[in-house]
């Protein structure tokens, strides 16, 4: 760095300082890195801002990140791999689904679910974020493939059944909230839940 204090060699020392557990400097360097054309530098930035706590830079860098994912770069280096654009989306979409920005939420885990369409927390995410939007047959649908995937998870099986009470597809309804309570007796929602849809059943 003293000799040639290059975006790389910044890249470089940032990298060494937070394996030595100093992040403030490691941060700063890999800032200095970033803004010297090193965009690439951009994931390793936003995941040392993420352990920090600190969401919202951590989501502004990754954000700048993946933007660079497709975009000719001046130097083959700079392309951003594959692997490290999926892994910053899906960070991107738990970060915004946290704040509740559910439109970049979904955005994001759509666009890992394009490349990964089995990828467990892009698809949980996704689901959650039709849930929360109140898009109900989304998130019917979302969370049937994410049942699919893994059918132990019992707060999916509880959103399921909500969505499809609003789908007023009550019978179907019964069914996930006695999925859910069969998984985890021991869970009052889902035992609140599994009894209220029971009862509407016996209604309707």
């Amino acid at each position: 760095m003293a000799r040639r204090p290059t975006a790389v060699a910044r890249h470089i020392l940032g990298e060494q300082l937070l394996l030595a557990g100093q992040m403030e400097p490691a941060i700063t360097e890999l800032r200095l890195s970033a803004a010297g054309g090193n965009t690439r530098e951009r994931y390793q930035l936003g995941l040392a801002l993420l352990e920090q706590k600190r969401n919202d830079e951590a989501a502004e860098v990754l954000d700048a990140f993946v933007a660079t994912a497709g975009v000719p770069q001046q130097q083959r280096w700079l392309e951003p791999p594959v692997i490290d654009v999926l892994n910053a989306r899906v960070t991107l979409a738990e970060l915004h689904a946290a704040a509740g920005r559910w439109s970049a939420a979904e955005a994001h885990a759509r666009a890992v679910l394009t490349v990964a369409p089995t990828h467990r927390d892009a698809r949980r995410v996704l689901s959650l974020a039709f849930f929360r939007q109140e898009r109900w047959p989304e998130a019917v649908e979302s969370y049937r493939l994410q049942l699919e995937r893994d059918p132990s998870e019992v707060p999916a099986w509880m959103n399921l059944g909500v969505a499809l009470v609003a789908s007023e597809r009550i019978d179907d309804a019964v069914e996930a909230f006695r999925r859910a309570a069969t998984l985890d007796p021991s869970n009052p929602n889902a035992k609140r839940l599994l009894n209220m849809a029971l009862d509407d059943a016996a209604r309707f």
